[in-house]
């Protein structure tokens, strides 16, 4: 489902009327479980076919059905110096230590109150076995048919504990009506802890079908965002 086609992609502030959340460190937000899980819950939601698949619908053999929406959740990993050291997503279910896990590729939400127990998409992280070279975790929230995030029926991504204490929350109806990727929290090393930032930086013109270049595209926004946060400082 994936190549290194590289697609030009620029980042945008998702919708203003999201919270703001001030970066924190772990152990300020009463998080107290051995892990961390970033999930994304959301009920069936069927969406017309876009682009490509709009128009590949339109051929003899092609149909123009309404697809379920699919969302997907990545980790990347990087060291201080910005430089990927691992990707966690449904093509790579978990990093070489087991201390970063995804639960498995969801292609459709919840379709009954069973399916709604569990999160669609979800991936553990236990912060105290992570290698020191994990400088800062992000993940990344995209719409794997390149719908609207805010779309998905009942649609909740949250940044918890294994004990379901809530750090963050986002509802996906409070995102931009073009916002089809997003960045949705970053963890980040703060000596023996790690500090939760929930950035909502839009990957406007991202497509989750070429995800080659996601790791690239990431890289850039961390490298813009650490010179942005230095130049406040010394001014």
């Amino acid at each position: 489902m994936t190549d290194s086609t590289q697609t030009s992609t620029t980042l945008a502030p998702s919708a203003p009327l999201i919270e703001f959340f001030e970066d924190q460190k772990l152990n300020h937000l009463g998080l107290t479980g051995s892990s961390l899980h970033a999930c994304v819950d959301y009920d069936e939601t069927l969406v017309p076919k876009r682009g490509l698949d709009a128009l590949l619908g339109k051929l003899p053999l092609g149909s123009s059905a309404p697809v379920s929406m699919d969302i997907d959740l990545y980790c990347l990993v990087f060291d201080r110096q910005h430089q990927l050291l691992e990707q966690i997503w449904y093509g790579n279910l978990r990093n070489d230590s087991a201390s970063i896990r995804h639960k498995g590729d969801a292609l459709i939400g919840a379709q009954c109150f069973e399916d709604s127990l569990i999160s669609q998409e979800e991936i553990w992280i236990r912060p105290n076995e992570l290698d020191e070279q994990c400088h800062q975790l992000v993940f990344v929230m995209a719409s794997y048919h390149n719908q609207p995030l805010r779309l998905a029926n009942k649609g909740i991504a949250t940044f918890r504990d294994n004990e379901y204490n809530i750090a963050h929350r986002i509802e996906l109806s409070q995102l931009d009506k073009k916002t089809c990727a997003i960045i949705a929290w970053q963890l980040t090393r703060d000596g023996g802890d790690f500090r939760l930032s929930a950035p909502l930086a839009a990957l406007d013109g991202y497509q989750s079908k070429n995800s080659g270049n996601l790791a690239t595209v990431v890289k850039d926004w961390l490298k813009s965002h650490q010179q942005r946060w230095a130049a406040d400082v010394s001014s």
